[in-house]
């Protein structure tokens, strides 16, 4: 049996010594290149397609399954995301029925504001008309109180 290259180069000097080189060299052609038991032979080639041939057959079973689970899983998820498709229109639907209700609290707030500016500026004009009220009821007595000293004094005056 020949497997290192050192047993070839022995028989091929063998050879030429006993055929001449070009003889040797065309037999050493057909010889292979390692082992003979390292060769394989047509059922060799047989029984690794018949293994290759129910390992791929595995394959495509357990794909057939993985797809089928994953199909399973595909609708599953459709189902899941519409679900959530609806709730997610029923969210907006709700922040736009709060944002019309937060407009109308803005717009009563304003009104709010408008009312009570000129309540404020009903107040000031009450303030300022009771200031100078006040100002005329209190000069008024204190008139009537130097005309009533004035009239003392004078009734003094005429009693003495």
């Amino acid at each position: 049996m020949m497997g290192r290259p050192e047993e070839r180069n022995e028989l091929f000097e063998r050879l030429a010594e006993v055929l001449g080189e070009e003889n040797a060299a065309r037999l050493m052609e057909h010889l292979p290149p390692s082992r003979w038991d390292e060769i394989a032979t047509k059922d060799d080639l047989r029984l690794l397609e018949n293994r290759l041939t129910a390992r791929l057959d595995t394959l495509e079973n357990r794909f057939g399954t993985f797809e089928a689970h994953f199909d399973t899983f595909e609708t599953h998820m459709e189902g899941h995301l519409g679900g959530v498709a609806g709730k997610t229109e029923g969210l907006i639907a709700q922040v736009a029925t709060l944002t019309g209700q937060f407009d109308g609290l803005q717009a009563q707030f304003r009104t709010f504001d408008t009312r009570l500016g000129g309540v404020e500026s009903g107040i000031r004009d009450l303030a300022l008309s009771y200031a100078t009220q006040m100002r005329t009821v209190l000069l008024a007595i204190i008139s009537t109180i130097f005309a009533a000293v004035a009239l003392i004094g004078l009734g003094v005056q005429l009693v003495r």
